[in-house]
């Protein structure tokens, strides 16, 4: 075979990069890691509010450790301090009022009903299909939990199988944030900085990378960018994309979840609970444009609020101020707003959706397209692994985990290959 620059081109430096990377080393193999940004991370970084605590702007919770996430593994090792996630939940009426145990009772019984619908769902029914909106004053809640809070996507728009397929278990959070832990771990692998692609051209011995730093060529590729890149273009594939792999990518466009972090200046709910620990704070919403609110992750004095799916797209143009008092206002109505501008500070928000690294905050079936991960896993022109949460196997999709795990498989295939040829 002709020589090449490097074995192993990976593409993208976020969690499955670094993973891809790790593996190879471990491989002894040949490689080059190259990132677009000006730093690694992809979505999982970890910045600050405006008063200087930590936050995620994309993952930020280790989900599903009871199941096998590696980060569970890696948090410990590298000493992040994980607190479980109880999953805490204070829930209110639309007057602000803490709800009698009974309602209470109705609110979880709506969401355990949700789920099992969901669960239950034909094939290629939507989030929509599955939860009808009735008398219960829990629905439109229910609703903007499977859709918009969870998937960054309209529930019309998303596909019921793939939903349910998701690991579920105990979460953790990382008071120094998430980001900071792959920080860690990308410190430990050299990387090209600032180098996008923007040709790739696979031929019968090698692949030929164009770049905005030169050209380089490599015997295989993972190609860990986010799914929103490869629809939108931003990197050249030749040769064509086959018929189902584009339709795969139609299939998996990417949600929108908008995270905004506000300091709290006082406690909100202190007249309504006496615990301290983090709580989601939930009410009977409306329609799916309603708001989630997080308070006190990991015990801090500040609160997450989170907007998805095509409400969080139209809030992206505004400044951080807007887009505050928009997430606020719920608040202001169940709590008043004396109360709400005397407890909550300046904010600082997540843009993923207008990101043109990303182009949303991780991919989501459409309704009937939940088995376009696996036409996406498979190897393209016989040298290119696309790898990244979009393709994470076994319930992984959507998670920082499951990017890990793609990474990982992607760069062991290869060298396995390697072995046997």
């Amino acid at each position: 075979m002709p020589p090449v620059d490097t074995e192993i081109a990976i593409v993208g430096a976020g969690a499955a990069g670094i993973a891809a990377a790790l593996t190879a080393q471990a491989h002894g193999l040949d490689y080059r890691l190259i990132e677009a940004r000006d730093r690694s991370g992809g979505r999982t970084w970890t910045t600050t509010t405006p008063l200087g605590r930590p936050f995620d702007l994309g993952a930020s919770w280790i989900h599903a450790v009871d199941a096998g996430n590696p980060f569970a593994e890696i948090a410990l090792a590298l000493d992040a301090g994980p607190v479980v996630d109880h999953r805490r939940r204070l829930v209110l009426d639309i007057t602000g009022r803490s709800m009698p145990p009974g309602d209470v009772a109705a609110f979880h019984a709506a969401r355990v009903r949700g789920i099992e619908r969901i669960e239950q769902a034909r094939p290629g029914a939507s989030l929509t299909d599955c939860l009808p909106v009735g008398a219960d004053s829990w629905d439109w809640t229910i609703r903007s939990f499977a859709g918009p809070w969870l998937c960054g996507t309209d529930c019309a728009a998303t596909d019921a199988a793939d939903w349910a397929a998701a690991r579920d278990g105990t979460d953790w959070l990382l008071p120094r944030g998430y980001g900071t832990l792959v920080q860690a771990l990308a410190a430990r692998v050299p990387m090209t900085t600032g180098c996008a692609v923007e040709v790739l051209e696979a031929g019968p011995d090698m692949v030929t990378l164009t770049t905005t730093r030169g050209s380089f060529t490599a015997r295989q590729v993972v190609l860990t960018v986010p799914l929103g890149v490869l629809a939108a273009d931003r990197i050249r594939l030749t040769p064509a994309l086959p018929t189902a792999y584009c339709r795969a990518l139609d299939d998996l466009p990417m949600g929108c979840l908008m995270k905004v972090a506000i300091d709290l200046l006082a406690d909100p709910l202190s007249d309504l609970a006496t615990d301290t620990a983090s709580c989601f704070l939930h009410y009977p919403a409306s329609d799916e444009r309603a708001v989630l609110y997080l308070l006190r992750p990991c015990g801090a004095p500040m609160a997450y609020a989170f907007v998805g799916g095509s409400t969080a797209r139209a809030l992206e143009p505004e400044t951080d101020a807007v887009i505050r008092d928009v997430v606020l206002e719920p608040l202001r109505g169940l709590l008043g707003a004396t109360l709400v501008e005397r407890s909550f500070g300046l904010a600082a928000v997540s843009r993923w959706g207008s990101d043109p690294f990303a182009f949303g905050s991780y991919a989501i079936a459409r309704p009937g397209g939940s088995g376009a991960r696996a036409v996406l896993a498979q190897p393209l022109f016989g040298r290119v692994h696309l790898a990244g949460e979009a393709t994470a196997v076994d319930g992984w999709h959507g998670t920082a985990g499951g990017a890990w795990l793609a990474g990982q498989a992607a760069v062991t295939r290869i060298a396995a290959a390697a072995i046997s040829g």
